[in-house]
């Protein structure tokens, strides 16, 4: 359908990837804090609309996807 392909034709941005990467990392680093004794499993799923708005280095952006990913427990948050 042709709103289909308008949406995948149009890039313009509108996506605040940083700040939604840095919400995330301090939502599970409170959730770590609050709980523990307990052993979770971590799974976040990007999905974005647009390209990024508040930060748009590469090399940024994945050192503030590694950092969520380093956080302890260690091997216990997928990023998708």
């Amino acid at each position: 359908p042709a709103a289909i392909a308008a949406v995948r034709t149009t890039d313009v941005g509108g996506t605040p990837y940083g700040a939604a990467l840095a919400m995330t990392k301090a939502a599970i680093e409170k959730d770590i804090r609050d709980h523990t004794d307990q052993d979770n499993m971590y799974m976040v799923f990007f999905v974005s609309d647009g390209a990024p708005t508040d930060v748009t280095a590469e090399s940024a952006l994945r050192a503030a996807v590694n950092s969520i990913i380093r956080l302890k427990p260690p091997g216990r948050i997928a990023l998708s």
